[in-house]
């Protein structure tokens, strides 16, 4: 039979894990990306080093074959960046949640509510992201669905860190997102600076204009 898709015993965590505020037609939600590194692939050490692609695959499966082995052990710590990460075919986030988040403080204790316990949503293959890349890496974004079908909770700020794994192996966690605030802003004026509002009376009816205003987070008015 055809062999077996290649595996290793550690992930390097994804990278710039990132959120952003996503309306639905009734909610609010939460998107959140991040992207593996492709420079490990064989492609990509193929077009970094100009080797063959055949030779590549050796050292690669000699590489694979020692840390399972035992010849080396594979540090999380010190894996680098996109090790395993031509692997994966699956991830998963986790999220938390606070009103008003803790800010460090050089004259006394961290300022703010403390950040929730985080909560693990259901794990995902990558066929379920919208897929972008470029040169050295490929991002991928999905929505964020929290455990339990629950809404998000309006004027909180929400964290995000996300995972991935080969089907056998997990990474470690990623860093965590910079917080993001779950609300709309009023809607602003585009021209002029300033928002102006008409007013015309005619028998029984009443007119008013006002000028071009945006939406906050891409919502239509």
């Amino acid at each position: 039979s055809d062999a077996t898709p290649p595996q290793t015993s550690a992930i390097a965590p994804p990278a710039q894990t990132s959120a952003a505020l996503c309306p639905y037609d009734s909610h609010l939600g939460l998107e959140a990306s991040f992207t593996l590194d492709t420079r490990l692939t064989v492609e990509g050490l193929h077009a970094l080093y100009g080797k063959s692609v055949s030779n590549v695959e050796a050292e690669l499966e000699q590489a694979m074959d020692d840390v399972e082995a035992g010849h080396v052990v594979a540090d999380e710590d010190e894996l680098p960046q996109g090790f395993g990460h031509a692997f994966v075919t699956r991830f998963q986030f986790r999220s938390r949640l606070s009103i008003r988040p803790p800010e460090e403080s050089k004259t006394g204790p961290p300022r703010g509510i403390p950040w929730s316990a985080w909560s693990l949503s259901v794990d995902s293959g990558l066929q379920a992201a919208s897929v972008s890349a470029d040169a050295t890496s490929v991002k991928y974004t999905a929505a964020l669905n929290l455990p339990n079908n629950a809404i998000f909770q309006f004027g909180y700020w929400y964290q995000v860190s996300v995972r991935v794994s080969d089907g056998i192996t997990w990474s470690p966690w990623s860093s965590p997102s910079t917080p993001v605030k779950v609300f709309v802003a009023p809607p602003k004026p585009v021209y002029p600076d300033s928002a102006k509002l008409g007013l015309q009376i005619t028998g029984t009816n009443v007119r008013l204009g006002w000028t071009l205003l945006k939406a906050h987070c891409g919502l239509r008015l």
